[in-house]
């Protein structure tokens, strides 16, 4: 699990976890209550089951056809969508 909740962070931000081959197992990823206005590039995450973005300032969901297939919980409340 990473849980990188009320971190201020903004998409930018965000981009280099999409590289970060150590941590491609992640099962659970927590960006709730950010600056966040887009979904971020998880495709890297293969197994992922959980994904949090609630509570920031996403107004697309878009990007979540990257979320792997494996990905059992969604949380998105709080948006702007």
């Amino acid at each position: 699990k990473l849980s990188l909740r009320q971190n201020l962070i903004t998409d930018a931000s965000v981009v280099p976890l999409s590289s970060w081959q150590l941590i491609s197992d992640l099962e659970e990823l927590v960006l709730r209550d950010n600056q966040l206005k887009k979904i971020p590039n998880v495709v890297i995450f293969k197994k992922l089951l959980v994904f949090d973005v609630s509570f920031n300032e996403i107004s697309s969901l878009s990007g979540l056809s990257k979320v792997s297939s494996t990905l059992r919980e969604l949380y998105v409340s709080k948006n702007e969508v």
